[in-house]
């Protein structure tokens, strides 16, 4: 089955049928806003609306869905009666292929036309399930082949009503969905042709059960994102929301370990075990067993049932169970519905799928003895509240209980008070029954509805619905499966959220873990359920109440650890899930638990459980392990008993220190910068407190805020503004203020969201801490940072936690495992140092101070291809010393805490996080340098001393402020020859004909000259030739420097690109030295100038052009070309420049960039 298809299907099928029912609605007489333009009248013998005659029943179905309208909401019955007709259509289609129905009612007789089977049955006078009235209506207008579409809709409409299987699944067709089905749904490339002309669903997806799961999926997830971007949902979000369909092979799983082995434990030879491929065989010794006496007894439910798919393999699984024990599979289907199966869903249109889903299987199996649908299974939605005063419903209660036993009476009259919010609550509504009660109204019930409810008085029959929901939610189960709700406390409205915190005040953070306790109160003693849902409850410290309950009273037989990616269709790492089965006594033996995290896809983890591969089963887990570590995180189900030692017998860094998550601005685009953006004069570095910090009188403050997977030091690349104790930021809506005794002080750190390994970094003071990292503050952060920098690191962060988000709470619980030795803490002295060195050598470091290449110069001499060379044998012994670090730090710990026989010191080369802008690479474990992005970095460098942002003679930053003094763009000396800072800060990137002595590719050369010798300047220049290829399209093409720059800076440039459309004419402007006559002295100085010397070179090759050899021709083509357009830039740039755009720097590059409109390149 290729969901990806189905997906494609069903999405564009709900487009097409919701325009459709959206332009029957204003047919109809309904406004968008629900409001009623015109209505029916009731004449003699029918009814009259809008001009034209309709049948008696068109004035019924109208004020039927008026009434609904005004009860749900037109958006709502727009939905549903959208979604009603699409399910229909599709049952009837599955059943055709199927053979279930003789006739294939929605396939074309006649293509050409789009003539409908069902029209051209009628045409030959073939009725089948076609009512009297309706074939009057159609012969009236058989004849007429304009009329095909109207003849459909009767015909469809009649065909639905009178076979039991779509009537009784998808209701009434007398209802008002019948007057909106879509007047233009034969039309070509509509929802018919669609169906029927589609290779999305092939023939056998129709033979199984799993095809309408799908399609429910897909058809609702266009509004499960609209759902998903609200912070709050209402009862009707809540099914689009939360709906996801469960993997086949964890149904199965479920399915098997709670109902197969009850069966099994009941007879452990039964013929089908060996068919049971997921079931886990049980802990040894001895065990509590669920017992039972008949199959009938088996009462297997689940109570956010979907589409159905867990009620369908229970029924595969009950049928073989019966038919073991020699019962025919007619007589077993109906035991099946009457007794063991139970489905209940808050959205009727998965009720729907449900009953249509295992009528479709009992067909499959027996089709003669079910296609008539005289027993149906046992699946409810919630039922529409009574219309009752509270005296009609007093009166009602007690008469449902023949008038006797108050006190029942009064029990279910407060059942019924709570069935008022069922379509906010569901099933987690706890009715307050004992087994008394509840048995006695099972008595009743049973006695109204033995003999049919025709001749139940109508108060009664109001009650039906509710008692039947009632009973199946205080009714006690053998095994319930389910894959429930995942809907976190922030969404639920206040209905849900109050009942929730009220009576699951363990469990109330999220409605999967509420089902968790519903499910285990529902079960009989001995008795198990499986679920899967979100890992959470694992790990999560706003679970610790309910999961510190669940160890020590409930059973784990098992459990699936699946991690992210177990469902296909969601991407990501955010829902992670675990599947697990559990039963109902105090735990008694050690569970079996699989480590499935690493399966790449729902695929990869089935392949990973089937293998049995002993790495990733861990069996007899006994559940008191887990309180052996603060707030019993499950983590340690794979975990050695060593491991799990080290929390028990030391010190946790909170006992010792805390740990804080940084603030919250609510608007970093307006509170925090790249440092390069801003005026550096305004920049506070080393400050040592917020007393400090208001002393100075800076404006912008160096921040902690994440950003790469790097160790020991660095990313430090942001700005807060801090100014005034960040007065700004506290008087924010919204700001979320953290951390305030962290701020400034030296750190270690460590971002929020973490990769496939943890990163832990010295930071020095002067820092302000933003929620995007977390730290703890240390006076003497060596031997913490030692701990945090090991593999032991990696292992403590999962058992605490399996998700990426590493918060400050779960830091503070890692055991505090400290080291004295000297020569180990000079290792992580050396560390943080070469880390430091490496972050400072490049040009995003504040600290930056120059080029590495001409500090080797200065220091050896040579020739630059020598300088380059020493500097990778540098770098390559500092890579592996830091490499022999890191490694010797995990050789240490590992032979402290005897963990030799789990875990080796091998780092991988990938993981040492120096030079990291792209220098190097690992192939086949080998370190392989990019020496060209070296000598590009030398160029920015070069690039930089020409616009003044650094000089030769001095180390780091010069100009990075804007209004500069004339003192400080003067020309200096340097290797005995005076160096020009450009006098405008405004570089060409032109060919190197153009007419400008500061053309880049010129300057560049004179760079190289005077830096590194004229006497080596023929092989240095060649080299840097041999290694970049083309010098010049480097720095023309938008491919070269530009590229590289944007993602230096991070697409935050500092020099901005003045292009014109397709790069004829370009020039760089250092940000920091504009003003508002920059955009003019950019046309005025080089575009006029470059326009007058594209006319120049034209002109006497135009007085040639006929005697022209080829090359000629083609450079005059190329003048031309690129005059015109640099004519056409003049006119837009000479716009710009008339407006004398001014910009405040602390606006940040890409407001005021933005400014510029499209003079400037695309960043």
């Amino acid at each position: 089955m290729d969901t990806s298809k189905l997906k494609f299907f069903a999405q564009q099928a709900r487009k097409l049928i919701k325009e459709g029912v959206k332009f029957e609605l204003q047919k109809k007489g309904f406004n968008s806003d629900g409001s009623v333009a015109f209505e029916p009248t009731k004449i003699s013998g029918g009814t009259l609306f809008d001009g034209e005659i309709y049948d008696e029943h068109f004035y019924d179905q109208w004020r039927a869905l008026k009434d609904r309208i005004a009860r749900k909401g037109l958006d709502n019955v727009f939905e549903e009666t959208a979604y009603t007709w699409f399910n229909r259509l599709i049952a009837l289609q599955i059943l055709s292929k199927n053979n279930i129905i003789s006739v294939p009612v929605l396939e074309f007789a006649d293509t050409t036309r789009r003539v409908p089977q069902i029209v051209e049955e009628a045409r030959n006078g073939r009725w089948e399930n076609i009512d009297a009235e309706s074939q009057k209506k159609v012969q009236a207008i058989i004849n007429d082949y304009s009329k095909v579409q109207e003849q459909f809709t009767i015909l469809v409409s009649s065909y639905c009503r009178n076979t039991p299987l779509i009537n009784k699944c998808f209701g009434g067709i007398a209802d008002y969905t019948e007057i909106l089905l879509p007047s233009n749904i034969l039309a070509a490339d509509n929802f018919i042709c669609l169906l029927n002309n589609t290779p999305f669903i092939t023939d056998e997806d129709y033979h199984t059960t799993e095809l309408l799961g799908w399609l429910y999926q897909f058809y609702i997830s266009e509004k499960k994102d609209e759902v998903n971007e609200r912070t709050e949902w209402s009862a009707d979000d809540v099914p689009a929301g939360t709906q996801i369909f469960t993997p086949n092979w964890i149904v199965k799983y479920m399915v098997e370990n709670t109902l197969g082995r009850i069966y099994l434990d009941h007879d452990p030879y039964a013929s089908f075990k060996d068919e049971l491929k997921y079931l886990v065989e049980p802990s040894e010794g001895e065990r509590p067993i669920y017992e039972f006496e008949d199959l009938k007894d088996l009462r297997c439910g689940d109570i956010s049932c979907g589409s159905g798919h867990i009620l369908n393999e229970f029924f595969d699984l009950l049928l073989k169970c019966y038919e073991e024990e020699g019962m025919s599979a007619t007589s077993a289907i109906e035991n099946i519905f009457r007794y063991n199966l139970v489905g209940i869903d808050l959205d009727t249109r998965a009720k729907q799928l449900s009953m249509f889903s295992l009528l479709l299987k009992a067909c499959q199996k027996e089709k003669n003895a079910f296609v008539d649908a005289h027993i149906l299974p046992r699946v409810l939605d919630m039922p529409v509240p009574v219309s009752m005063n509270d005296a009609e419903l007093k009166a009602a209660c007690l008469k449902f209980i023949g008038g006797y036993e108050n006190v029942v009476g009064e029990e279910l009259e407060s059942c019924f008070e709570l069935l008022k919010d069922a379509n906010e609550l569901g099933s987690i509504m706890k009715f307050e029954l004992d087994d008394d009660s509840v048995a006695m109204i099972r008595a009743h019930y049973d006695n109204w509805t033995g003999n049919g409810t025709d001749d139940c008085p109508e108060d009664i029959k109001a009650l039906l619905p509710g008692v039947n929901l009632i009973l199946a939610l205080s009714e006690k189960y053998s095994a319930i499966c389910m894959n429930p709700p995942y809907m976190a406390a922030k969404h639920m409205d206040d209905i849900l959220s109050n009942y929730a915190t009220e009576n699951y005040p363990t469990s109330k953070n999220d409605l999967f873990s509420v089902f968790m306790d519903v499910a285990y109160n529902r079960l009989q003693t001995n008795a198990k359920y499986g679920m899967i849902n979100m890992q959470a409850w694992m790990y999560n410290k706003y679970f610790t109440a309910f999961r510190e309950n669940l160890l020590q009273e409930q059973q784990i037989d098992s459990l699936l650890h699946l991690g992210p990616r177990t469902f296909d269709e969601l991407s990501g790492e955010i829902v992670q899930n675990a599947a697990f089965v559990i039963s109902k006594h105090p735990p008694i033996y050690g569970g079996t638990f699989y480590k499935l995290v690493s399966g790449a896809n729902c695929s990869a983890k089935e392949c990973m459980f089937k293998s049995h591969e002993p790495s990733i089963i861990f069996k007899n887990v006994e559940q008191s392990r887990f309180s052996k570590i603060k707030l019993s995180p499950m983590g340690s189900y794979w975990a050695s008993d060593k491991i799990v030692e080290m929390f028990e017998n030391n010190q946790l860094i909170e006992d010792v220190t805390s740990a804080y998550q940084g603030l919250s601005t609510a608007a970093n685009n307006r509170f925090i910068r790249n440092w390069h953006e801003v005026n550096i004069q305004k920049v506070g570095f080393e400050i040592s407190s917020r007393t400090e910090s208001i002393i100075s009188e800076k404006k912008w403050f160096p921040v902690n805020k994440g950003g790469g997977q790097r160790k020991w030091y660095g990313n430090q690349t942001e700005v807060i503004n801090w100014e005034n104790d960040g007065h700004d930021i506290r008087n924010y809506r919204g700001a979320v203020l953290r951390a305030d005794d962290c701020h400034f002080k030296s750190t270690v750190t460590w971002n929020k969201i973490s990769g496939v390994y943890v990163t832990f970094r010295y930071v020095p003071k002067g820092f302000v801490l933003e929620s995007a990292s977390n730290a703890i503050s240390v006076e003497y952060p060596e031997s913490l940072l030692a701990l945090l920098q090991s593999k032991l690191s990696t292992i403590i962060a999962n058992i605490l936690n399996a998700t990426t988000n590493l918060s400050n709470g779960v830091v503070a619980r890692f055991p505090l495992l400290t080291i004295s030795d000297e020569a180990l803490l000079s290792i992580v002295h050396q560390s943080i140092s070469t880390a430091k060195k490496d972050w400072d050598a490049h040009e995003t470091s504040w600290n930056f101070e120059e080029n590495p290449l001409i500090s080797i110069f200065k220091e050896n001499g040579g020739t630059l291809k020598q300088a380059l060379d020493y500097f990778v044998e540098k770098w390559t012994d500092s890579f592996f010393e830091l490499h022999d670090n890191e490694e010797e730090l995990n050789r240490q710990f590992i032979e402290m805490y005897g963990l030799q026989d789990e875990l080796t010191k091998d780092v991988p080369l990938n993981e040492v996080t120096i030079l990291q802008q792209k220098e190097i690479k690992v192939e086949n474990g080998q370190l392989k340098w990019n020496k060209d992005v070296i000598l590009k970095q030398l160029i920015s460098y070069a690039i930089g001393c020409m616009m003044g942002r650094y000089r030769l003679d001095r180390p780091g930053l010069h100009i990075a402020h804007p209004n500069i003094t004339d003192a400080e763009k003067v020309d200096y000396s340097y290797n005995g020859d005076l160096f020009s800072i450009d006098d405008d800060g405004i570089i060409p990137l032109l060919p190197r004909d153009c007419p400008f002595n500061d053309n880049a590719i010129i300057r560049l050369e004179n760079f190289v000259r005077q830096v590194f010798g004229e006497d080596n300047f023929k092989d240095n220049w060649n080299y840097i030739t041999s290694v970049l290829g083309d010098t010049e399209g480097y720095l023309t093409k938008p491919t070269g420097f530009w590229k590289d720059h944007k993602a230096m800076y991070q697409n935050t440039p500092i020099y901005w690109l003045f292009s014109s459309k397709n790069g004829a004419f370009k020039c760089l402007v250092y940000m920091h030295r504009m003003n508002q006559f920059t955009a003019r002295e950019v046309r005025e100085k080089y575009l006029l100038k470059y326009i007058e010397f594209l006319r120049n070179m034209i002109k006497p090759l135009e007085a040639e052009e006929a005697s022209l050899g080829r090359a000629d021709k083609k450079r005059l083509e190329s003048y031309k070309k690129a005059l015109e357009e640099c004519e056409e830039y003049d006119l837009r740039l000479h716009e710009v420049a008339q407006k004398f755009i001014a910009f405040d720097l602390d606006d940040g590059v890409k407001v005021n960039y933005a400014k510029f409109g499209d003079v400037l390149a695309n960043i």
